[in-house]
C-alpha cells in the first residue's frame, strides 16, 4: 500500500472517529505520522483531503458492485442482491462515514458533497444498468426511480447517523424497488 493511500486510511478513521470539524488536517497528519509539509503539499486542506478520500471510496464501490454480479445468476435474484449491496454500501462504513462529513462540510463548501453525489451515481448507475437490461428493463429512467425508491431516505438516515439498516428493511427495500420498476417499466 502507498503512503498516500495509507494516510487516507488513517483520514478516514480520523473522520469516523472524531467527526468533521474535529478531523482537521493536522490530526490526521498525527494520526497517520505523516508530515504537516506532506498533508499540505498533497492536499492542501481538509475539503481537499476527504474529496480524494470520497473519490477513492466511490471509485472501488463501483469495482466492489460490478464484480458482485453474476452474469449466470437468475436476473431478478442478481438485482435483488445489487439492491441489498447498494443499501449497505450507502447506510455503513466509508460511503456513510463520507456521508457524514459531506453534510458537516456544506456549511462551508459543496465540494465534498458534489464529489460523493457524483462519485456514488458513477458506481452505482452501471452496476444498476446491467442488472435491469437482463431483465429487459432498457429505460433509463428506470435506473433513477430504481435508485430513489431503492434508498429513499435510508441514506439520509445513514448520514444523520443512524447506523446499520436491519435485514429484513434492506430486503423489503429491494423488493419494493425491484417490483416497482418492473411494473412501470417491463
Amino acid at each position: 500500500m502507498d503512503r498516500r493511500t495509507q494516510i487516507e486510511n488513517v483520514a478516514l478513521d480520523v473522520l469516523a472517529q472524531k467527526g468533521y470539524k474535529a478531523a482537521s488536517l493536522l490530526s490526521v497528519a498525527q494520526a497517520a505520522r505523516a508530515s504537516n509539509e506532506t498533508m499540505y503539499r498533497w492536499y492542501g486542506n481538509k475539503v481537499a483531503l476527504y474529496t480524494a478520500v470520497a473519490e477513492r471510496e466511490c471509485a472501488a464501490l463501483a469495482a466492489r458492485l460490478s464484480d458482485a454480479l453474476d452474469p449466470a445468476g437468475e436476473p431478478v435474484e442478481e438485482l435483488l442482491l445489487l439492491g441489498q449491496r447498494v443499501i449497505g454500501e450507502a447506510t455503513n462504513g466509508p460511503v456513510a462515514v463520507l456521508s457524514r462529513a459531506a453534510a458537516g462540510a456544506a456549511v462551508d463548501t459543496d465540494t465534498l458533497g458534489q464529489t460523493l453525489r457524483n462519485g456514488l451515481r458513477a458506481a452505482v448507475e452501471p452496476a444498476a444498468e446491467k442488472a435491469l437490461a437482463r431483465i429487459d428493463i432498457t429505460e433509463p429512467a428506470a435506473i433513477g426511480v430504481w435508485r430513489e425508491v431503492l434508498l429513499g431516505d435510508l441514506s439520509w438516515a445513514a448520514t444523520m447517523g443512524a447506523g446499520p439498516v436491519a435485514e429484513d428493511i434492506v430486503d423489503a427495500r429491494a423488493e419494493r424497488a425491484w417490483r416497482l420498476v418492473a411494473g412501470v417499466f417491463a
